[in-house]
């Protein structure tokens, strides 16, 4: 089964371009190729990017190199393969210099082929290495990002190993001062915790903990936190602690503390005027009956 390759050919010769195309598809390939031979045809060409370009390495109004040059300064990182009648091993370490993925012979075409393929395979991985690389900056500005602090912490040791930005800005400190850190020089309460392994010891078992304590930022002050802490496993052991500042619900729940004392002192307050009040009535209507006046208050006139 052969393999679609949209190759773009730059060239002066139409006889050497036909043998290029030849060894292509005897290779296992179905080229949709382009020949040129100008710059501006070649910049003309780039507008839409092919697949694969191979190139002659001197002709009379372009070169390969020059090829190689324009590819890399437009950024596009397309297998470039330069083909030559004769070329020397200083020509071939200039080509790899400016870009170029391999070089060949012309009478040693039919490695042409397998030339092609590897320099796909290495395209290949490199864009996969890339895409990873870019949702890995993607995931830590993510992180980074979040209104919580996400902390990675080394279980035997107690140690940083990671932070992200929302964290250092909380405390004050700067990610390598935190990273020279150990969880129990920022968390108030972890000295209370039995001692370290046992902790670890719990939290492995359970796998994970939802605790509330107070971090002491940089400057000594300290502030309320509810921290989600996780045991993972990888290549090695990890803690990822994802903590929340609840400053803001420690103070509304004072509030409302407060709020419900004052509330409950105001009732008792009104609860005893109320029964006075009743006692003031039944104490008119006792006087008016030995008057021998009807009372003044009917709901109390059996008292």
């Amino acid at each position: 089964m052969t393999k679609p390759l949209n190759v773009l050919i730059i060239e002066d010769s139409v006889d050497d371009t036909e043998m290029i195309v030849t060894a292509l598809r005897r290779a296992g390939f179905d080229p949709a190729w382009k020949r040129v031979e100008t710059e501006a045809d070649f910049l003309l060409a780039l507008k839409t990017p092919p697949d694969f370009i191979l190139s002659d390495y001197s002709m009379p109004h372009f070169s390969g190199l020059r090829a190689a040059d324009i590819l890399r300064e437009c950024g596009l990182h397309i297998p470039f393969i330069l083909i030559s009648g004769t070329i020397g091993e200083e020509i071939a370490v200039e080509a790899m210099r400016h870009g170029a993925a391999d070089y060949l012979l012309k009478d040693r075409i039919a490695r042409l082929g397998s030339a092609v393929k590897h320099a796909l395979e290495t395209k290949r991985m490199h864009d996969e290495n890339q895409r990873t690389a870019d949702a890995l900056k993607l995931f830590r500005k993510l992180v980074d990002l979040s209104s919580d602090g996400i902390e990675l912490i080394d279980p035997t040791t107690g140690r940083y190993l990671d932070v992200n930005e929302t964290t250092c800005h909380r405390l004050g400190y700067t990610r390598e001062e935190l990273l020279a850190l150990r969880v129990p020089e920022v968390d108030v309460g972890a000295a209370d915790y039995l001692e370290w392994e046992n902790y670890i010891s719990n939290l492995r078992r359970s796998g994970l903990k939802i605790i509330e304590g107070r971090h002491r930022r940089k400057d000594g002050s300290t502030f309320p936190i509810e921290a989600n802490v996780r045991y993972v496993t990888l290549e090695r052991d990890y803690l990822i602690s994802s903590v929340r500042d609840i400053t803001e619900r420690k103070e509304a729940d004072a509030a409302f503390e407060s709020q419900l004392e004052e509330l409950q002192r105001w009732h008792e307050v009104m609860l005893g005027r109320e029964e006075r009040n009743v006692e003031l009535k039944q104490e008119v209507n006792e006087l008016l009956a030995r008057l021998n006046q009807p009372p003044r208050y009917s709901e109390y006139k059996n008292s």
